[in-house]
């Protein structure tokens, strides 16, 4: 795992060994609820780029591979990307400690990277795409890169 910060503001991890094609956004200390679905639980999220609880929201992946996640926070809602990508999706959730993760689902206990957000409501942007070799010279094989951007909701 190779975590570096670009700006105080972006966090770039290199997820390599998810259980799962995905990776979760959560409440670092959320407690558990026994009452609620768990995540990819109903048939409405087939097919869908996001499943979205309470305190947590499950990211699917394009390829079940090694990814990279960069997490950007910000202070109001950010401008829109702009650039080719293979999935956008927009949301809220809570995330009441204020503390935000970065987790495989089934570790969340050990998130992979955490960034202190305002404590409420935030919402998050997440792109990603597969970027290939020949259209990007900086990347030497098939890359699957997903951006998160996070702001007060």
């Amino acid at each position: 795992m190779a975590i570096v910060a670009k700006t105080s503001t972006e966090q770039i991890i290199a997820l390599t060994t998810l259980s799962y094609p995905q990776f979760v956004l959560h409440d670092v200390y959320a407690p558990f609820d026994p009452n609620e679905d768990p995540l990819w639980n109903g048939p409405d999220e087939d097919g869908k780029p996001l499943s979205v609880r309470r305190t947590e929201v499950a990211v699917s992946l394009l390829e079940d591979a090694e990814v990279r996640v960069h997490l950007i926070t910000h202070a109001r809602r950010p401008d829109e990307r702009t650039g080719a990508w293979d999935v956008i999706a927009e949301t809220r959730f809570e995330v009441a400690s204020g503390v935000l993760g970065v987790s495989d689902v089934i570790n969340m206990d050990k998130p992979k990277i955490t960034v202190v957000v305002r404590a409420g409501q935030i919402c998050i942007r997440v792109y990603g795409r597969i970027t290939l070799a020949e259209q990007d010279t900086s990347v030497a094989v098939e890359e699957q890169v997903f951006e998160v951007h996070a702001w007060p909701g």
